[in-house]
């Protein structure tokens, strides 16, 4: 039996609150994310693995597809991808640290991020280090959008590498560090062919890790459900009726039932959620009930 929500009445609360996780983002999480670099040149691999990562069956396609899907979805007003730091000129290629959505929760925190990126001939002490900068820009038409940025102390870095697009837990490196003399979109000779989340093993890595926040925003409402006199009195299980659709003679004078579960529906009719009544509840034509539901989700 479903009964329409008076909203100035029957809702209580109806706000969003969300926790924040800090994270660290490398070799140590396996599965959590994916670092790897595509390109436009079509003869370019994409190998976001091989033998020397421990996957000997890892596939080699082209990197056109993954590259122009991320130009289409990051940047469709384009149709391209910019170099972060002259979006006058294409990038060639681009580097990608990914998060997977059960550790980025519902987004990264903006302005939390500290990436660290290593070359073979570095140890952690001398890491190029990335920090993000909400940004109000038109580089993308997606929002939010931050920029990744040379370390952020006193004074703002102009060394822009990068894109962060905090709802889809993409860091994307497309720009060229002057002053570190790295340019993210290339694949350099002997160097910085990929980008991974482990450990420096061999010349051709770069490898990153990243420390964030995470936020998961959580909607809270309480609903009260008001069932009177007259409502809910019979149930809309078919040992009710007989095989014609009549209800049985025996029912339909003064009947009895049990209230074991609540639903809560659209305007369509489609359930949303339902709530379990622990114990259930009795209800007759002389007894009237007000559920409380909390919902969050």
């Amino acid at each position: 039996m479903a009964f329409q929500f008076n909203l100035d009445r029957d809702l209580a609360v109806d706000d969003t609150s969300y926790s924040s996780t800090q994270r660290t983002i490398n070799a140590s999480v396996a599965r959590s994310a994916l670092g790897y670099f595509v390109a436009a040149n079509p003869e370019v691999l994409f190998n976001i693995n091989d033998a020397t990562n421990g996957d000997t069956e890892a596939l080699n396609i082209s990197t056109t597809a993954a590259y122009n899907q991320l130009a289409g979805f990051c940047f469709p007003s384009q149709n391209y991808i910019p170099k972060a730091n002259d979006t006058s000129v294409t990038a060639a290629g681009i580097r990608i640290v990914s998060i997977a959505r059960p550790t980025l929760e519902d987004r990264i925190s903006p302005g939390s991020i500290t990436a660290s990126v290593l070359t073979s001939s570095q140890n952690s002490a001398n890491a190029f280090v990335y920090n993000d900068l909400e940004t109000t820009g038109g580089l993308s038409s997606l929002s939010p959008i931050g920029e990744l940025r040379g370390p952020l102390t006193s004074s703002l870095s102009s060394n822009i590498v990068g894109t962060v697009f905090y709802d889809y837990g993409i860091l994307m490196f497309h720009g060229n560090d002057l002053s570190n003399g790295i340019d993210y979109t290339s694949k350099l000779a002997m160097n910085a062919s990929g980008f991974h989340l482990n450990s420096i093993s061999a010349i051709n890595f770069l490898s990153v890790s990243v420390e964030c926040k995470t936020n998961k925003f959580i909607k809270n409402g309480q609903y009260f459900c008001h069932v009177y006199n007259k409502e809910a009195n019979f149930s809309t299980n078919p040992t009710f009726a007989n095989t014609s659709g009549s209800v049985y003679s025996n029912l339909t004078a003064s009947p009895t039932t049990f209230i074991s579960s609540i639903g809560l529906l659209n305007e369509s009719g489609e359930i949303l959620a339902v709530a379990k009544v622990a114990p259930v509840v009795k209800k007759d034509f002389n007894s009237e009930a007000v559920f409380k539901i909390n919902l969050e989700y």
